[in-house]
Formats: C-alpha cells, structure tokens, sequence
C-alpha cells in the first residue's frame, strides 16, 4: 500500500485506496477455475454475499452468471466504482464496516476473497461466525487468503493501528472454519512469488457448506 497511514482508521485507508480520481485495478482475474467451482455448486439464481468487494472484477463475472449478487465493502468507493461498471437495478450495494452491520440478512453463498489478511487475528473468529450465521441451510462459502507454507515463514506485517497485510499460515484458518461448523468440501493453494520479495507466497482458498 502506498501513502501514510499511521493515524487514518480502516475505513479512511480503504476509502483512499479507491479513489476514482486516482484508483488503478490491481486484480486481474485470469483463471476463473475457482470462482467456478463456488457457481457451480450453489442453486440457480442464488442470492451471493461478496464481501469486500473492492475491485468490480470479480462481481462483474459473478453478476454474468445470474447470480442476484449483493456487493458489500467498508469503502463507499469500492462500491461507486462497482456500480458504475455493472450498472443494473438488480444490484444491491451496501457499506459494511464488518460482518455484523449485515447481520439481518440471508445467503445462499458468501464469496470473500483476500479480506482476512487485512483482518487482525482477534476480529477472524468473529468474522467466520457471522459469516456462518448469515449463510442459509446448507449455504457455501468461498474464502481465500494470503498463506505461507509453514509457520515458521508466516509474516506479519502491520500496516498501520487499523489495518493489517498478514499471511497466515496454510493449516491456520481451518480449524477456525471447523469449529464453527463448516463442512470443508475442498481447499487447495496456488504458488506465487511476492513482488520484489524472495518469499514464496501461496494464495490459500477453502470451499466450504454450512
């Protein structure tokens, strides 16, 4: 990330990130295997919860395959930036600082991806409970993450009092998804280097029914 952000809160820093005067995409969505994965096993016209939306990209394909598709995010911006590109009344948008301000409502699936790293380790119990509540009867969630193999290799990193860039460890969040009561249907790991860093990196992904 880019700027001072010592004293922003989160929101301030997500908010400045997107923009639109200044707002570049930085997700290029070049292998939809695992977005696939996740349509493929929800019910026609599902109701999908993206959380963290950011970037348009993703709901965008999302939105192609009849999904009825609600974007949240803590940006205001993100979600301008969404709706400017997907543009239908079919859309819902809400401002979200967590899970619980949308507590009330109910999904046949929750798609979130790259939220948890930027999440301390004390808020993400929370955020998989909420998740599980918000999920219908036997609902799906997609949930992925920056990983490092091991342990050992975890790096945290703080990027300012209000929010984080943290790779957790492969097997860390499992039991936390486990414990909630999810059912693991599938979890696989993509390799990648970091830019301008020696460590390897792994992008994390768990597939999981309530």
């Amino acid at each position: 990330m880019i700027g001072d952000y010592s004293s922003k809160s989160r929101r301030e820093i997500w908010e400045q990130q997107h923009r639109p005067d200044t707002y570049r995409p930085r997700l290029y969505l070049d292998n939809t295997e695992i977005l696939d994965k996740f349509i493929n096993i929800l019910p026609p016209e599902s109701t999908v919860l993206d959380y963290g939306c950011s970037e348009w990209k993703i709901a965008e394909y999302l939105f192609q395959h009849r999904l009825k598709l609600t974007c949240a995010d803590i940006a205001e911006n993100a979600l301008e930036l969404t709706k400017q590109r997907i543009n239908s009344p079919l859309l819902t948008t809400l401002q979200a600082n967590s899970p619980n301000d949308i507590l009330d409502r109910q999904f046949d699936g929750i798609f979130c991806w790259w939220v948890l790293h930027h999440i301390s380790p004390e808020e993400r119990p929370n955020y998989i409970h909420t998740f599980y509540s918000m999920l219908k009867p036997h609902g799906v969630l997609l949930l992925t993450w920056h990983s490092t193999k091991t342990e050992d290799f975890a790096n945290w990193t703080r990027i300012s009092p209000a929010t984080w860039f943290i790779s957790h460890a492969i097997d860390e969040i499992e039991p936390l998804l486990t414990q909630e009561g999810f059912s693991i249907k599938e979890n696989w790991y993509i390799e990648g280097k970091e830019p301008k860093s020696p460590m390897q990196r792994y992008l994390k992904y768990f597939l999981a029914t309530k």
